[in-house]
């Protein structure tokens, strides 16, 4: 059983957020897609609300974490901050406060942060043992080996962190 005690006490959007999706996945007894569906739903939601009611710096920040973040803006090779910035028709500067106050990091720094975790995602997945390292690199948004080489070389304690937490 997915819910166990549903109380009346609840907000009237909850419980029609109950009856319309909740049985659904009751019948099949799918929890992992429950719980994604459940906060793809959740952040629409949230979406939406912040679209027509929050403050313009709140929409932005909301913006960037849809295009950033859920539509995985930093795997694409052209990902720059003034593309980014031209998709939410915002300033290179406001791109980088935005940015700087809501991850304590610049714009390309937090680009290539994601990008290694998700190649350290794509490389260490049984599934991709067969592929060649090139294509793996290229997957995750490098344009070029050496550009993936130029950010191991300047992260390097950092790499060697993550490696040795995973293969010691």
């Amino acid at each position: 059983m997915l819910i166990n005690n549903v109380s009346h006490s609840q907000p009237p959007i909850f419980i029609l957020f109950l009856l319309l999706f909740v049985n659904h996945y009751y019948s099949y007894n799918i929890v992992r897609s429950f719980e994604l569906n459940t906060m793809q739903l959740f952040y629409k939601l949230n979406f939406f609300y912040i679209k027509l009611f929050g403050k313009k710096i709140n929409r932005i920040k909301v913006l960037f974490d849809h295009h950033f973040f859920v539509n995985k803006y930093y795997l694409h090779k052209s990902a720059s901050g003034e593309a980014l910035s031209n998709m939410l028709n915002i300033t290179n500067i406001e791109l980088e406060q935005i940015v700087t106050k809501n991850y304590s990091i610049g714009f390309d720094s937090l680009r290539d942060m994601y990008r290694f975790k998700h190649f350290w995602e794509e490389f260490t997945n049984p599934l991709n043992a067969d592929l060649p390292i090139q294509s793996v690199i290229a997957f995750c948004g490098f344009s070029s080996n050496q550009e993936f080489n130029s950010l191991i070389a300047d992260h390097k304690e950092v790499s060697k962190h993550i490696l040795k937490k995973n293969f010691s």
